[in-house]
Formats: structure tokens, sequence, C-alpha cells
């Protein structure tokens, strides 16, 4: 039985679509709901838009930041280096415009040393006694304690003072099937940084553990620039052109010329 039927039986209406009435009604009560849903959805879709827009700006402002990494592109000058092989000019902020001639006669270098040869990194030295190294840098003397009394541990204690002295270790192995291990020590540049390292009242009991072999001394960088002696302890120098970094690489023959 339909609606209208329904209607007849119980008389009301007399035969009025009451489905049609009632679907407009519905239709009446949910328009306004449907729309303020949708301008909702409009809204939060604007929002996420919003939002995409603006991490997209962010992006291209962060890649335009990482093209600034280098000083010189504040420092409105270009340089022209004749010997770049020999040394890298970089010019700073406040750099003046101008030439200079630069002679790299030595570069900055630190001490390196080594010990003697070992068997293996984890042989026992001073018969498995602990033992003391003093490393001396600079007329200061640094006590470094042993207790693992093998290659391997000398070397753990050593870095355990790096900070304090500047000596860096490291165990080598040599490929050399007679002389397989060595302990190599390594210290900041410049002559003030020189070492020396001792064993105090053992060193002869320990076999191997004699750190006398200079493989290189610690020297200045000494350059000249526009005629004035300079001596560093870095290859980094910032205060001998003003405005100018000099990274040194090498010595030149002849002097080289910077412009800006």
């Amino acid at each position: 039985m339909d609606t209208n039927q329904i209607s007849k039986a119980i008389g009301v209406g007399s035969g009025i679509d009451i489905k049609a009435m009632a679907e407009s009604l519905t239709n009446v009560e949910r328009e306004p709901r449907t729309k303020a849903l949708e301008a909702k959805i409009a809204k939060a879709e604007k929002r996420v838009s919003g939002y995409s827009a603006i991490m997209f700006g962010l992006k291209q402002i962060q890649d335009a930041f990482k093209g600034l990494n280098d000083l010189s592109d504040f420092s409105g000058a270009t340089v022209r280096n004749s010997s770049p092989s020999a040394f890298e000019a970089t010019a700073l902020p406040g750099a003046e415009l101008g030439q200079h001639t630069i002679q790299v006669n030595s570069i900055a270098k630190p001490q390196i040393t080594r010990t003697g040869y070992f068997s293996s990194s984890s042989q026992v030295l001073n018969g498995g006694a602990e033992f003391n190294l003093q490393i001396t840098v600079g007329g200061t003397i640094n006590s470094v304690k042993v207790t693992d009394t093998s290659p391997q541990g000398v070397v753990d204690a050593i870095n355990s003072k790096s900070t304090a002295t500047g000596v860096d270790a490291r165990l080598v192995s040599t490929g050399d099937s007679a002389n397989p291990y060595t302990i190599v020590l390594t210290g900041d540049s410049g002559l003030a940084a020189a070492f020396t390292v001792e064993q105090p009242g053992t060193e002869a009991s320990v076999p191997g553990l004699s750190f006398s072999n200079t493989l290189q001394s610690a020297s200045n960088a000494n350059l000249v620039v526009d005629g004035l002696s300079i001596s560093r302890s870095t290859n980094t120098i910032d205060d001998a052109v003003p405005g100018i970094r000099l990274d040194l690489l090498s010595t030149t023959g002849t002097a080289g010329t910077i412009s800006l």
C-alpha cells in the first residue's frame, strides 16, 4: 500500500502526496546543514592549501640561504689568485680593493713520531705490569698511566690525554710480516707543539716502546706578504692581509699575487 492509499485509509490529506511533502521537509532541514558542512570543508581545504603555500615558500627561502655559505659572497670583492696551487685566498667582509704579493717559504706541520715494532696489537708489554708515560709539550709535563699493557692499550691511554697534550696516537698495521705493528703519534701543527714522550725509569724494560723515531718535525708556516716576513703555527691565516683569509697548501718558488 503506497502513502496515498494510507492517507485515504486514515482519512487524512484527501490524496495529498505525503511522501513528496516529507521529502521536501527533509530537504529543507538538510540543506542548511549540508551547506554548513560544505563551508567547513572548503575552509579546511583553503587552510591546508595555505599551509602548503607557506611550506613551499619556506623551502625556497631555505634553499636560497644554503647558497650563502661563503663569506666572500658578502665582501663585495672578487679575488684573483695567481698561485691557487700554493694557497687559497678568500675575501672576508670588509676586504679592501688592492693587490698583494704572497710567497710561501714553508707550511706549518705537526710532529709525527713512531715507536719500535710489535708482533701484535695485543702483545704484552712490561711483563703485564702497569707503567707511566710522560708527554712533554712546551715545557708542560703530562703524565699518562697505562693499565692495559698492550700496544693498543698504550694508544688508548695516550688518546685519553689528547685534549691536554694535543698528541693523538694510532696503531698502524705495516703489512710487514717481520714488523707488523707500530704506534704513530701526531701532535698539533706549529713549532710550539713539538713534544717528547718518555717512560721514566722503565723504558729499557719495554722492548719496542721507544718514542725516538721522528718521521716529521713540527714547524711553523713562514711566508712573505708584501715584503714582510710572517711566521704562524697554522696554515690558516686571516691577519696577514686585512680582509683576506689565506689557506696555505704548499711552498712557492716565486711570489704569487692576489688582486681584489
